[in-house]
């Protein structure tokens, strides 16, 4: 075959241009592509048959440039497929300190925003449940307080009622009177100190003893009995009402957890569930339930 036919084999569509001329003998220069930059020649052999071989656009240029330039192409498109990469985990960090932002806020946000409207409706529901009970317990024992102070101000003859501390009505719930008190706890401490020493027994029981301003004296037994179940009440609904604090910040943490752990893997086979629903011992009680659904 001459050489001329390889012509023929290259197909339509490619551009070509004459090679340098100064060819080396037994080499015929045909023709390099305009658009790839490959040069296209052939070499007869000793037996006169043809060779084809490519060669770069860039005659002049030597080995190792052609090597240099193709690690910078190859370094190039690593350095993007790295930079990706960094872009997609950034902005998966920066999508789960968005959900911990809003499930902090408001438990119930981070599941709207993923679109699961049904969970941030229960977590919505169970928020204002826990903030609803948190006031009423606070009203309750606002109000029982108001009316254990207000029965020891009649019953036990307590003066300056509203502005005694919570260790004064601990107390007046624990002794019927003042000089019980006295009697069986402040002298026997004045003797144990005091064992020999009759001025400063003296001393302790004057520190110490209840002042005439602050006595007090139940009048009768039902009445103490009627103020220690009052007290007994508002020191409950202050305790239930902090119990409520803790259920928010745990509502919080479920929210959270459902939302960055759980909610996006929601709807694969398998997945697990979290929630927490109120309890069955009582309005200040809660229940926290993993579910696992077989696939």
């Amino acid at each position: 075959m001459r050489p001329w036919a390889y012509l023929l084999l290259l197909g339509p569509g490619l551009c070509l241009r004459a090679l340098p001329a100064q060819a080396a003998p037994g080499r015929i220069a045909l023709a390099e592509t305009a658009g790839l930059g490959l040069g296209i020649e052939t070499t007869l052999g000793a037996a006169g048959i043809p060779a084809l071989s490519t060669g770069s656009r860039g005659a002049g240029r030597t080995p190792a440039e052609t090597g240099l330039r193709l690690a910078r192409l190859e370094g190039g498109a690593e350095g993007r497929s790295a930079g990706n990469s960094r872009d997609g985990v950034d902005a998966e960090h920066r999508r789960d300190l968005k959900l911990m932002g809003l499930s902090i806020l408001l438990p119930g946000l981070a599941q709207w925003e993923q679109g699961d409207r049904t969970r941030a409706t229960g977590f919505f529901v169970v928020e204002g449940g826990i903030w609803t009970s948190f006031a009423v317990f606070r009203i309750q024992g606002h109000l029982r307080k108001n009316s254990y102070v207000e029965m020891a101000q009649i019953y036990a003859g307590v003066q300056n009622a509203s502005g005694r501390s919570d260790d004064y009505y601990r107390l007046l719930g624990s002794w019927p009177s003042a000089y019980y008190y006295d009697e069986y706890v402040i002298a026997p401490a004045a003797r144990a100190l005091y064992p020999n020493d009759l001025d400063g027994r003296a001393r302790y029981l004057a520190e110490h003893s209840i002042p005439a301003d602050e006595a007090w004296s139940w009048q009768t037994a039902a009445a103490w009995t009627r103020y220690q179940a009052k007290r007994s009440a508002s020191q409950q609904a202050y305790h239930n009402a902090g119990n409520m604090l803790g259920l928010a910040l745990a509502n919080r943490l479920v929210a959270l957890l459902d939302a960055t752990l759980i909610g996006r893997n929601r709807e694969q086979p398998g997945a697990l569930h979290l929630e927490m629903t109120s309890g069955a011992s009582g309005p200040s009680s809660a229940e926290l339930r993993l579910h696992y659904s077989i696939p």
